[in-house]
């Protein structure tokens, strides 16, 4: 599979990763009520093409609000999220 050109990957992909860190920053509720939705978006998040971009510290605070907000949720004793 051939990527498209590096100037217009990386705006793609900020605004996924802006996308993304909203939906966590004002609709925790989703996550918190969804282990699957929750394991699927770190899966995203650590993947190398966004985890190992020019953004990483960004990612990264992402997938940490995850991972706070997993350990006061009732299925965290599943394991879920940190399994990912």
């Amino acid at each position: 599979m051939v990527l498209p050109r590096s100037s217009v990957r990386r705006p793609v992909q900020v605004r996924v990763v802006n996308a993304v860190k909203t939906w966590v920053d004002r609709y925790k509720q989703d996550f918190a009520e969804s282990p699957e939705l929750c394991a699927k978006t770190l899966a995203f998040l650590r993947s190398p093409p966004i985890a190992e971009g020019v953004f990483r510290k960004s990612v990264e605070h992402v997938a940490q609000e995850l991972e706070r907000l997993v350990r006061f949720v009732p299925w965290h004793a599943d394991d879920w999220c940190s399994a990912v």
